[in-house]
């Protein structure tokens, strides 16, 4: 189905004891009655996004702080009564109650909507599936066979004797769909910087996470329109419609170049409503204190609104230009499916300020099985490691802060949180009993030279200095009944490197196997004075003079990882981890 237009009907009438009928009119609305006040008092209390110095390339800072979110019962029931079309959709302005205020914290957020020419990037690094309408020359050519076989059906049942299939329409988005793989595409002439389209919620997260970001969520989307303000639309309480890409401003019945509406911007974020509607990664749920509300309309008629809450659908905001002003407000939220792709839906990316959250959030929720790993483990996202690095074009949009990422990578750390020991000798116990205590994930995105591993994720653990126990007894009589092998134990005596009588990591991959094990450095338990960091340090050839039998050095650049992981009696696990890579695979440009 497509995306029902919130100036339009809902997915559901709201039920009302007597039915009633009203014309819909396209119009903005005016709610508070307060006037328009100059542009330089607009945007006092509202949040100040300034270019981000340590954030992912293409991202504002937007500052946090209180936030009012949602509408208030008031003006959604001065909404119903006053502005034409809005009963009509009743069923979807009622799950924007009530108004209520949250904290939201400080954040990156693109200025811009993802355009065709940022999208692009992805699609061929990924080979992902491009927007349809991207295929143009393959769609006239699928069009063309399918209405030849159509006619050749056609043809064959009448001279048969019999009656003729049914004309079918040919869908060119269900088409591509199907065939879209192996053929040619290229962004329209005139659109690298317009925003994409027909993109669903897998699509748009994909995007972000191959970008290194990820959606922004209601909350966020709310903070950077509205900051401290109560304001209606992103400029004020007036709805101007030449201040967005909407359905009611007649110079587009499409989307716009990004940032074609200085006027409707907020300090450098632009299109925060109309051109397209935009995912979140939020939940269609109601919010804190909602409740069904029952407006009377007349003597006799009473309107009952019910919103479709669905915690599987995710909430799009902002509107589009399909859009009348009704739906082009900061308060305006409806549930999507999940798969859901039109021609006015849209996105934008963020990202979090702790360098690393993002893509540590995502490996949570996206790639780490927990339950494949040795012992209870739990992560704490919070105090991730990373050093990353984004490749950009500058592109093609009139936008300040706006780049096109080519690329990105990185080298993550993401700690585990309560180790259940205080001392190296507590911890040894712990592992000789329940297997490796697993200290963190890695994930490289370059392969390594020592311990030489292709890039990836695994699971670096630690165990400590014991003899196995449970394993087969080679000396047992053959034929008799041997209880069942230990199978930690069993792994670990087949995994390459390890030595029961030495303190050694273990590193798994992320399906719960064994790759490797190799000694590992004394631990320290103390008072943690900082997070896990890495550390890098290109390679230096030596400069005294060196035997001539000595073997010849080979140049690799070190990646030391010094793990800080939380354990018990307020103390922390630390431990150098170090690595060795190739000479140019990481620089001083990675943070």
């Amino acid at each position: 189905m497509p995306l029902p237009d919130p100036g339009g009907a809902g997915p559901r009438a709201a039920h009302r004891r007597h039915p009633h009928r009203t014309t819909l009119v396209r119009i903005g609305f005016h709610v508070h009655g307060r006037t328009t006040i100059a542009s330089a008092l607009l945007l006092l209390g509202l949040s100040f996004p300034t270019q981000a110095q340590e954030g992912p390339p293409g991202l504002l800072l937007v500052e946090g702080g209180k936030t009012i979110i949602g509408t208030s019962v008031k003006d959604f029931e001065k909404m119903i009564l006053e502005v034409n079309g809005a009963r009509d959709v009743a069923n979807t302005l009622v799950g924007e109650t009530p108004a209520h205020r949250v904290t939201v914290h400080d954040f990156y957020l693109m200025p811009n909507e993802v355009t065709n020419e940022q999208y692009a990037e992805f699609v061929r690094a990924t080979n992902s599936r491009p927007p349809y309408y991207w295929g143009e020359e393959a769609l006239k050519e699928g069009r063309k066979a399918f209405l030849e076989a159509q006619g050749r059906a056609r043809k064959e049942a009448r001279e048969q004797g019999k009656r003729p299939p049914e004309r079918k329409i040919f869908d060119p988005a269900t088409w591509w769909e199907e065939n879209w793989e192996g053929l040619e595409w290229e962004v329209p002439e005139g659109s690298l910087d317009r925003p994409v389209n027909y993109v669903s919620y897998y699509d748009a997260r994909n995007y972000a996470a191959w970008a290194g970001l990820r959606l922004m969520t209601e909350e966020e989307y709310q903070r950077a329109a509205r900051g401290d303000t109560d304001n209606i639309y992103p400029w004020g309480n007036e709805w101007d419609p030449t201040a967005c890409n909407s359905l009611e401003n007649k110079t587009a019945a499409t989307g716009m170049p990004v940032g074609s509406f200085e006027k409707g911007a907020v300090n450098g974020i632009y299109d925060l409503v109309g051109n397209v509607y935009e995912w979140t990664d939020t939940r269609y749920t109601k919010y804190d204190g909602y409740k069904p509300l029952k407006i009377k309309l007349g003597k006799k008629e009473v309107l009952e609104p019910l919103a479709g809450f669905d915690p599987s659908l995710r909430v799009v905001v902002s509107g589009g230009y399909t859009t009348p002003g009704l739906g082009c407000r900061i308060s305006f939220r409806q549930g999507t499916s999940k798969s859901q792709t039109t021609e006015a839906l849209g996105f934008r990316c963020a990202a979090d300020t702790v360098p690393g959250l993002t893509p540590a959030r995502w490996l949570l929720e996206e790639r780490i099985a927990i339950r494949l790993l040795p012992g209870d483990v739990e992560f704490d996202p919070e105090k991730v490691a990373t050093l990353q690095h984004w490749s950009t074009d500058p592109g093609t949009a009139k936008v300040g802060g706006y780049a096109v990422i080519t690329g990105h990578e990185q080298v993550l750390f993401l700690p585990t949180t309560g180790l259940r020991a205080s001392s190296s000798s507590e911890l040894g116990r712990v592992s000789a009993k329940n297997g490796p205590v697993v200290l963190g994930a890695l994930l490289f995105d370059k392969p390594l030279r020592s311990p030489e591993l292709d890039g990836g994720l695994y699971f670096l653990a630690w165990r400590g200095a014991a003899p196995l126990t449970g394993l087969p007894d080679p000396s047992a009589q053959p034929g008799g009944e041997a209880p069942d092998a230990d199978p930690i134990s069993l792994q670990l005596s087949e995994t390459p490197g390890f030595d029961a009588e030495k303190e050694c990591f273990v590193l798994y991959d992320e399906k719960g196997s064994t790759v490797l094990a190799w000694e590992a450095p004394p631990l320290t338990f103390a008072r943690a004075k900082a997070p896990s960091r890495f550390d890098f340090q290109k390679f230096v050839p030596p400069t005294e003079k060196r035997p001539k039998d000595a073997p010849p050095i080979v140049p690799l650049d070190t990646l030391t990882l010094n793990v800080v992981v939380d354990a018990k009696s307020r103390k922390a696990l630390m431990v150098p981890v170090e690595f060795k890579l190739s000479p140019g695979e990481i620089d001083e440009s990675w943070k």
